[in-house]
């Protein structure tokens, strides 16, 4: 990639990798960038960019779509999502979360979208949420049993289970 980036977000979609968003320490990015690993001339290209711009994003591939859940737009932490469509190479909003968050971790399980903890514009959330495509609807579930950031989710024998992370005091 030509730029340097970091806290960016990234999916994989039929063989292609989709980095997203981002910073470069000063700057906040809202690009799109696609690296097909099947191609033999192996170079990032430029797709549409993002609505907004985000660092510190989530991101979720369901139905062969990406979704930037969240982030951080240098000023506040967002609540808005987009999905992006790799056919027409678009972006569109879908529902917002109930809370701003970014540094949060989601997982696609059961056809839906799950967002656990991150940090808010007041501190380090425990909350969760969960995304249903059909209804385009975030719905509250119930909380972490701690506040976390920095972790990691994952989908095990039909249970969503939290990993590691940072509550603002200790890891």
């Amino acid at each position: 990639m030509k730029d340097k980036i970091s806290y960016f977000g990234l999916e994989m979609i039929n063989d292609i990798v989709y980095v997203f968003g981002g910073s470069n320490g000063t700057d906040v990015f809202q690009y799109l960038h696609a690296f097909n690993l099947n191609e033999p001339q192996r170079q990032w290209t430029s797709k549409c960019s993002m609505i907004e711009r985000r660092c510190y994003v989530s991101s979720a591939n369901l139905n062969g779509q990406l979704y930037a859940i969240g982030g951080f737009n240098r000023q506040t932490r967002v609540r808005s999502c987009e999905r992006y469509n790799p056919e027409s190479d678009s972006w569109q909003y879908v529902a917002e979360l109930n809370y701003g968050r970014s540094d949060a971790s989601a997982i696609v399980h059961d056809g839906k979208i799950f967002i656990a903890g991150g940090i808010n514009d007041s501190g380090i959330e425990s909350s969760a949420e969960i995304y249903y495509p059909q209804l385009n609807q975030w719905r509250l579930i119930r909380s972490m049993s701690s506040p976390r950031t920095s972790f990691s989710i994952v989908s095990f024998q039909n249970k969503i289970w939290a990993l590691g992370g940072n509550d603002g005091s200790k890891r």
